[in-house]
């Protein structure tokens, strides 16, 4: 019998509130295999966008296991769901979070510097995630230019460029037209010929159209989970953590290119963070002075101190 990638075994989620403690989710049983595309949907409030952080370690759950490809995650740290979705989860949000100032190529490209992708093989491998988004032909035109369905593309790519085998995505539709956003869709579907992809929606229709799968949730229960098309699950084997940590080395690189990219911003922001750090060194300078020399007068006072019996008799050797 195949291994979900996913599995969650009689998991609850409650939130503390001001009045008492409040469901998230409760009691969830689900597994999620390799090569579906799986759709979560459901009211306002119904818990779906808890399920996925519960799913990404980016929120904690109280009752029950989480399991990815059989191992337990109860005993797992902040660290530890760190370091989990830096190898195996791709995220794709609703707000594109691209940088504007940079071309399309360079977006990708910071995606592979950021995984310390052999430097040698990251133009072409940018260049093969952004012909997979459908996106070559605007491959140096600058983020800010393009439009919404656009946008999504190019974190889409980003997200592929861990080579990650988990998608989630939190209503990457929300903000576009109905075409742009069945374009992105379709994009998502054939991704998870490979990969599992996990999305949040509130779009019923769009559901139906796309996903493999589709799970209905209501107040933190799963309401329904209907299979829309039988998918054959390949095997994936999840990323364990073998990688140094260069995470000094991997943000000069970083820091370095925006300056390269945005020399009068850089230079800009340089300027009024040396002009406020001075102005905090010159005040706590100031401070430290001012104590010092309060001190030392003290200790060091011209002030007499005058000893008198209360008799008034004279003080004998």
């Amino acid at each position: 019998m195949k291994q979900p990638l996913i599995k969650l075994s009689h998991v609850s989620k409650y939130y503390k509130t001001r009045t008492g403690v409040s469901e998230g989710m409760r009691d969830i049983n689900l597994e999620f295999y390799n090569n579906e595309f799986v759709a979560i949907t459901g009211e306002s409030g119904s818990g779906k966008t808890t399920l996925l952080n519960v799913i990404s370690g980016l929120d904690t759950y109280e009752d029950g296991e989480l399991f990815y490809e059989g191992r337990e995650t109860s005993h797992y740290t902040v660290k530890d769901f760190e370091k989990f979705r830096a190898r195996n989860i791709g995220f794709v949000f609703q707000n594109y979070n691209v940088i504007d100032a940079y071309t399309v190529y360079d977006n990708v490209e910071l995606a592979l510097l950021a995984q310390n992708y052999p430097k040698a093989k990251i133009k072409g491998r940018a260049i093969k995630l952004i012909e997979q988004v459908g996106l070559l032909s605007h491959i140096n035109q600058r983020t800010s230019k393009l439009s919404g369905g656009q946008k999504q593309r190019v974190v889409i790519a980003r997200a592929l460029a861990k080579d990650a085998p988990i998608i989630l995505a939190d209503a990457p539709t929300g903000n576009l037209d109905e075409q742009s956003g069945d374009e992105v869709l379709s994009l998502l579907k054939e991704i998870s010929k490979d990969r599992l992809v996990i999305m949040v929606s509130h779009n019923m229709k769009e559901v139906d159209k796309f996903a493999t799968r589709k799970i209905i949730m209501s107040d933190g229960n799963i309401k329904n989970d209907i299979i829309l098309e039988k998918t054959i699950s390949l095997k994936a084997n999840l990323n364990a953590d073998k990688t140094k940590n260069n995470s000094f080395k991997k943000g000069f690189k970083i820091a370095f290119k925006n300056i390269l990219k945005t020399p009068k911003r850089s230079i800009f922001t340089l300027f009024l963070s040396s002009i406020v750090l001075f102005i905090i060194v010159y005040f706590y300078s100031t401070l430290v002075v001012n104590v010092v020399d309060s001190i030392t007068n003290n200790l060091s006072s011209d002030a007499k101190i005058a000893l008198v019996k209360r008799d008034e008799s004279k003080f004998t050797k």
